[in-house]
């Protein structure tokens, strides 16, 4: 994609968030839509938050000019410049692929392929997967000490991902913590980037130094409302 082409998104984009935040509305950036993202409380400047509907928006037209599978199962999930590519696509070439024509795309500054290869999920999956998604994202609001606007959500297969940004360690555990503590979810993936400079890395709830994109087990029980997590057969 040309930058002149990338530019005019931006610009698009920008227009469609002022828009709302003149209106009163919620804006919706980049997958933020159920997020609950605001111009008032969001860490991204409007310029950033215009360029990254604008890098997923260019990344879904490169998957679709190269092939139809890609574009029909992965999503882009962009905060601050950084990817992650979720979904479920029948062959591993496809993965490899559809983070191949993101990576070169302007403003990418990483991406995050957490694509599965398989067969996709079924309807009593997608709705166990919204559920957790949207009770997640519906104890962040709730939460004083989390600034929600800054956390995106994603399910998939039983699997949750959270990317966004974190004002402190004890912010982001918090996040960490409900996600762990969700029914019907057996792993978590966490992309939270904390303010101290800390890379953004899946992280588990505890650990001071996790590996790179490993992901979070969540089979202990929550200690917020005891509901017991195991994993999904």
């Amino acid at each position: 994609m040309r930058s002149s082409n990338l530019r005019v998104l931006i610009c698009l984009s920008a227009g469609l968030a002022a828009s709302s935040a003149l209106s009163g509305c919620v804006a919706v950036v980049a997958g933020a839509a159920a997020g609950g993202y605001t111009l008032a409380t969001e860490q991204r400047s409007p310029q950033q938050l215009a360029k990254d509907a604008a890098i997923g928006a260019v990344a879904h037209k490169a998957w679709a000019d190269n092939n139809v599978d890609i574009a029909r199962n992965v999503s882009a999930t962009v905060y601050d410049g950084r990817v992650l590519l979720t979904g479920i696509v029948p062959r591993p070439e496809l993965k490899e692929t559809a983070e191949r024509l993101t990576r070169p795309i302007d403003g990418v500054r990483e991406v995050y392929n957490e694509i599965q290869v398989g067969q996709p999920t079924n309807i009593a999956q997608d709705a166990r997967d919204n559920v957790a998604s949207n009770t997640l994202r519906a104890q962040l609001l709730g939460d004083p000490e989390v600034r929600s606007s800054n956390f995106t959500v994603h399910t998939l297969n039983g699997i949750v991902y959270v990317i966004g940004y974190a004002r402190n360690g004890p912010e982001r555990d918090r996040v960490i913590s409900y996600a762990r503590n969700l029914s019907n979810v057996n792993r978590v993936v966490s992309y939270i980037r904390v303010e101290d400079g800390q890379p953004a890395t899946a992280a588990a709830a505890g650990q001071s130094a996790p590996p790179p994109a490993d992901s979070v087990p969540v089979a202990a029980p929550t200690r917020r409302d005891s509901i017991e997590v195991t994993p999904l057969q």
